[in-house]
């Protein structure tokens, strides 16, 4: 069993393992999950397996013994540990059996609040604006709700979903007047000072895209017939007359387009969630916390690696780092938990890499982003 810092803050296995297959995706921005699937082959035994699990964990021996005849482990995984866990074996499917359970409950979209690949397509869709624009080009917009009566705020919100989809739609036709490429990308937030200081649910919106006009005029977005629009949108879905015009804000991005929208990314969940719920009511919860443009998410998913051949280079590296105790190349790498019969097992990693290592694994997909 190798032995060292890193190895033990980092915990897998060895992927040397003749019935397992490792799977992954790699976004535009270098995050990454990775995680192994079975290939359908009877083996008597699971080779290399190791847990470093701290004074109480098992020895790899221990563990082969425990894991001998679970060759369809994976579909009979019963909970997941952390958000990670969820999102590596959501998006990389290593659990193709859904939990009796929670196939009998079904649960309203949203209640959890923004999900692991919401999160992950927010931040590659940033990404992809300012590699492409440069932060000079992309324009911030935040569009609030004015004061309604309680029964307005919950109508609006539970048509939260037809008022970002109206506005993507009245964004791609100013953006492409004004020969941009519609590329938009959004999260929905609960504004959390209002909640606090009046236990009242707002929802309102950020969103980041083209900033200037190649048609004549600076910006591609005419910010006062915005407001204009966004007005007479919230009074046609809330049922009430505004009595003055909403809060429509712009600005340039200075910093960092993943990073102006990622501040928002841990709002609307835990208690603000909760409190949001006690105002309104589930039914105005949203049921999804993102938003992007169909072009915006051709131009992820165009610069998104998945599949065998992407999991295997990533296999390799994250073997390489545990091999050389080396983080060189990795921003940050995290594993992934199942429990099985109280026992915490690694089956995948979680983290991104930086800039260069993941240009250069790209490149060896022959992916371009």
């Amino acid at each position: 069993m190798i032995r060292n810092e890193i190895r033990q803050a980092v915990g897998g296995y060895s992927a040397s393992k003749r019935t397992m297959s490792p799977t992954g995706r790699l976004w535009p921005n270098g995050e990454f999950s990775l995680g192994y699937s079975f290939n359908g082959e009877e083996s008597g035994e699971v080779e290399d397996w190791v847990w470093t699990g701290g004074q109480k964990g098992l020895s790899s021996e221990q563990l082969d013994e425990r894991l001998e005849c679970l060759h369809g482990w994976l579909d009979c995984v019963q909970r997941v540990n952390e958000v990670d866990s969820a999102i590596a074996l959501q998006v990389l499917t290593l659990s193709h059996a859904r939990n009796p359970e929670m196939a009998l409950t079904k649960t309203k979209n949203g209640l959890k609040g923004l999900t692991g690949y919401g999160t992950k397509m927010l931040r590659s869709g940033c990404y992809l604006l300012e590699q492409v624009l440069g932060k000079e080009d992309c324009v911030m917009i935040t569009l609030t709700v004015p004061t309604l009566p309680r029964d307005g705020r919950r109508q609006l919100a539970e048509r939260w979903g037809r008022v970002t989809n109206e506005l993507v739609k009245r964004l791609t036709q100013e953006l492409g007047l004004a020969g941009r490429n519609p590329t938009i990308v959004g999260c929905v937030e609960i504004q959390t000072g209002r909640l606090e200081k009046y236990q009242q649910g707002y929802l309102h919106l950020h969103l980041v895209s083209p900033a200037h006009s190649n048609t004549g005029g600076r910006w591609a977005v005419n910010v006062d017939g915005l407001r204009t629009w966004w007005a007479t949108c919230i009074e046609r879905h809330s049922g009430y007359s505004l009595p003055h015009s909403p809060r429509v804000e712009t600005a340039i991005v200075k910093k960092s387009v993943e990073g102006y929208l990622g501040k928002y990314l841990s709002k609307g969940t835990g208690e603000e969630l909760a409190a949001f719920i006690e105002d309104l009511g589930e039914d105005a919860v949203p049921g999804q916390w993102w938003f992007a443009s169909a072009p915006m998410k051709a131009a992820i998913k165009k610069g998104t690696a998945t599949g065998r051949n992407c999991g295997a280079l990533l296999d390799a590296l994250v073997n390489h780092l545990l091999e050389e105790g080396t983080g060189d190349g990795f921003e940050y790498i995290r594993h992934v938990d199942c429990d099985f019969s109280g026992l915490p097992v690694t089956v995948g990693y979680v983290g991104r890499l930086d800039p260069a290592l993941c240009k250069e694994v790209f490149a060896m997909l022959d992916k371009t982003t």
